[in-house]
């Protein structure tokens, strides 16, 4: 009897686990698009630069706002993955 109870306890530790991930990969990903978009969207202060310092800033930082919407995206299909996990998880459960 006792197994069974720490064999239920593991795997309940396990979908709570696999919970925090899903909702955490969640929130970096709506974090990481706000910052994209305000990366993307945002004005920059060029005042005391020259012409091609400015130029190369708002390269710069174009360039970082894909790689962050990128990283976005990935962060939510594995979110998505980790749900879809929990599910399996919880229609497999004894």
């Amino acid at each position: 009897m006792a197994q069974g109870t720490n064999q239920l306890r593991g795997r309940q530790v396990g979908r709570g686990a696999l919970f925090g991930v899903g909702f955490g990969a969640a929130g970096g990903s709506l974090f990481l698009l706000a910052q994209a978009l305000l990366a993307k969207l945002g004005r920059i202060d060029c005042a005391g630069l020259e012409a091609v310092d400015c130029e190369a800033l708002k390269d710069t930082r174009l360039e970082m706002a894909h790689i962050e919407a990128q990283f976005a995206v990935v962060l939510a299909a594995f979110a998505i993955a980790a749900f879809l996990v929990l599910r399996t998880m919880r229609e497999h459960s004894p």
